[in-house]
């Protein structure tokens, strides 16, 4: 995504869903593979990038196969976000350079500083826990190279990467999308019309597959599955718990990549 990893961050446009549907058109469009068309690739997303696939299943649900959300943003609700998270998503009250070195202060791993506790920490840095932060990338490496040590290594590397995270916090379709006009609510219509019309193309039988985490301290569990029952419906959604955190994408790969296929196996029958 631009401004995480070796992407380049845009420094003159949102980070809201256009630009990164955006991205998500040109890797599809820079591949020498047929990637366009109806029914053309399976997408699935984890944290900030399960809210894009769902913004970008609304947009153009035509070209999905099916839709996996991982432990996805969208629909965490703003009740979270305190008074110093406010403030700092706030545009022109503090100056941005000023919330640029707070946002390193607190986003920095915890193995890296003595960190406050986990009750003082804002929402903004709750990607960072021990539990987070140590979860080793590859096993099956020698370098046992842990999460918090490549996000350590994006705050002191990657210049973009502070201003790319508070705007996809700022424009991204983080937070209450299931409200009228938000991805969730509008990828209703999108699922609601392929369950009542089989002959539409994209997103077969019109249901999505979402993964959750029982201790998820950023998408919490029990709000995201009253959410989206509300938001989609029962029959919308497919749903599986795992144990652990937020990090059970990279814990629970293989078990989650079995159930991904398993599930694309039942949107061909």
């Amino acid at each position: 995504l631009f401004g995480r990893g070796y992407s380049d961050a845009p420094s003159d446009l949102p980070y809201d869903s256009r630009l990164y549907i955006s991205q998500i058109l040109l890797v599809l469009a820079s591949s020498n593979l047929a990637w366009s068309g109806a029914e053309a690739f399976h997408l699935a997303g984890y944290s900030l990038g399960g809210a894009i696939a769902a913004a970008f299943a609304r947009y153009y649900p035509h070209m999905l196969k099916s839709l996996s959300l991982l432990t996805p943003g969208g629909m965490v609700r703003p009740s979270h976000f305190g008074f110093f998270d406010r403030l700092c998503l706030a545009e022109g009250v503090l100056p941005e350079g000023f919330i640029h070195w707070m946002m390193g202060k607190v986003l920095t791993p915890w193995d890296h500083v003595l960190p406050m506790s986990g009750e003082d920490r804002p929402m903004l840095a709750q990607t960072s826990t021990p539990d987070f932060d140590r979860v080793v990338l590859s096993p099956t490496t020698n370098a046992r190279r842990q999460v918090g040590d490549t996000i350590y290594q994006q705050l002191k590397d990657h210049r973009g990467f502070i201003p790319a995270y508070l705007g996809t916090l700022r424009k991204a379709p983080v937070c209450d999308q299931g409200k009228h006009g938000g991805s969730w609510s509008d990828l209703n219509g999108v699922l609601a019309q392929r369950r009542a019309d089989k002959t539409v193309r994209g997103l077969p039988g019109g249901r999505i597959l979402l993964i959750l985490a029982e201790d998820d301290q950023i998408v919490d569990k029990e709000e995201m599955l009253a959410d989206t029952k509300k938001t989609l419906g029962e029959e919308a959604t497919e749903t599986l718990v795992f144990k652990g955190g937020h990090e059970i994408a990279i814990t629970k790969g293989v078990e989650i990549a079995d159930e991904m296929v398993e599930f694309w196996r039942s949107c061909k029958a």
